[in-house]
Order: C-alpha cells, then sequence, then structure tokens
C-alpha cells in the first residue's frame, strides 16, 4: 500500500511541476483580468501544493520525485491548442477556463485517490496535507466555473 501511495505522490508532484511551468502561459494569454488573477492566484497556490508534496515525502522517509503523468501533458496540449487557435476574447477566456476546469478535475481525483491512500496506510499526516490541497483545488475549480458564468452572459446578451 505504501508503495502505491508513493507512487500517487511522485505522480502529483509532477503533475504540479507541469502546472507551474505551463500555468503562466494560460494568463498570459487570457484577456478577462478576473481570468488573469485567479490563474496567477492559483499559480502561488500551486507553488505551496508543490511543498506540501515535499513534505509528505519527507514524513514518509522518502526523497521528492517525479513519476512523469502522460495525462497532465495532453491537458496542458489542449490548453495550448485554444491559445493558438481560439481568438482573443470572451470565446477564449471561456476555452481556457474549460482547460483549467479539466486540470482541477484531474487534480482532485489524484490528490483525493492519495489521500484515500494515506488513510488506509495509517498515514495521518499526509492524508492532511492531502486533504488541504484537495481542499484548495476544489476551490479553485468553482472560481473558474464562477468566471464561466459571468463570461458565457456577457457572449449570450
Amino acid at each position: 500500500m505504501e508503495e502505491l501511495l508513493l507512487n500517487k505522490l511522485k505522480a502529483l508532484y509532477d503533475i504540479e511541476s507541469v502546472i507551474i511551468d505551463n500555468l503562466p502561459k494560460l494568463a498570459e494569454a487570457a484577456t478577462d483580468n478576473d481570468l488573469k488573477k485567479v490563474l496567477n492566484d492559483h499559480l502561488k497556490e500551486t507553488k505551496d501544493q508543490s511543498k506540501r508534496l515535499e513534505e509528505a515525502f519527507k514524513l514518509l522517509g522518502e526523497t521528492p520525485d517525479r513519476l512523469e503523468s502522460e495525462a497532465i501533458r495532453g491537458l496542458v496540449k489542449d490548453a495550448e491548442w485554444c491559445v493558438e487557435n481560439i481568438e482573443e476574447g470572451d470565446q477564449l477566456d471561456l476555452a481556457l477556463i474549460g482547460a483549467a476546469s479539466y486540470v482541477e478535475h484531474y487534480e482532485m481525483a489524484g490528490y483525493n485517490s492519495a489521500r484515500m491512500l494515506a488513510e488506509a496506510s495509517a498515514e495521518s499526516e499526509v492524508a492532511d496535507l492531502l486533504d488541504a490541497t484537495f481542499t484548495e483545488e476544489e476551490t479553485a475549480d468553482m472560481k473558474l466555473s464562477d468566471l464561466a458564468t459571468i463570461i458565457s452572459g456577457r457572449l449570450s446578451s
């Protein structure tokens, strides 16, 4: 069970690293100032989440390491396609929100799974760290959803 947890943490560490590298590109491409702010704020949170994973590795007596996640790379390619192929404005912002929401849901699934593994392994401190990040990911997704409602309202008027 602990090996499975460790592999999940390594994958999450890779996911957060990829997001840290790519989230600034989405924020730069966004045209809505509120969306830029949400993405930039989440970048700061993501850096903290990466540090939280490093703490989880330490609690397990392990060195932080990455296990490459192809899924996050596919989600990043989807976001890049949006930036390259959708004209700037509300439509691009909605597409970016959709791409970011895909990532948030992927992360929530990963953190929830890792939290359950930590609980099953009696690693309550690790589970608490993972739960804190899960909650942040949920909040980020809600902010994106709220912005999507506002922006889509502008498009339909």
